[in-house]
């Protein structure tokens, strides 16, 4: 089986798009996971991973990037806290907010640490999903080490976090 077909086949087979990598970059990485496997085509690994669920779990882990942080990028959140959630917070009581590919889930925490600031007391809605079950396991847990709370300011690192050795624990 060539790297066309297996991307088709993934796609017909678990509803993964692989598509929206960069072709040549997730050929080479994949490769690099044939070669990992000591398989010898594409073919072995479509085997592997409609035969075995852990082996597609296995291979799911090392397709995903799992890489996020509190606040990762201040600015586009400094501008989210600012303009945009207020905008939106002027047309509707309870906002509903999804987060795709939300990793250990910093990021859609970082949004409710937001919105519990703008709006005290109010509920809302925030949905995070990934494709990773064993990452979204890690958000439910919401242990940090202290690289992922980095950009969080120190009043709300007091208020919203615990450290417990050398992690942060969300309250």
């Amino acid at each position: 089986m060539d790297f066309a077909r297996f991307k088709e086949e993934v796609a017909r087979g678990f509803r993964l798009d692989l598509s929206s990598y960069k072709e040549n970059q997730l050929k080479r990485r994949l490769d690099a996971y044939l070669l990992r496997l000591g398989l010898r085509d594409y073919g072995a690994l479509w085997q592997r991973i409609t035969e075995d669920r852990r082996a597609y779990e296995d291979f799911l882990d090392y397709l995903t990037i799992n890489v996020s942080e509190f606040f990762r990028d201040p600015e586009k959140f400094r501008e989210l806290e600012t303009i945009y959630l207020p905008e939106l917070l002027k047309e509707k009581q309870q906002l509903k907010i999804w987060s795709a590919a939300c990793a250990n889930g910093a990021e859609p925490y970082s949004v409710a640490i937001i919105l519990d600031e703008l709006t005290p007391g109010r509920a809302h809605r925030i949905e995070a999903t990934d494709i990773d079950p064993y990452i979204l396991d890690k958000a439910r847990e919401g242990r940090y080490p202290p690289e992922a709370v980095r950009h969080v300011e120190p009043r709300r690192l007091a208020r919203y976090f615990t450290r417990e050795g050398g992690t942060y624990v969300l309250s």
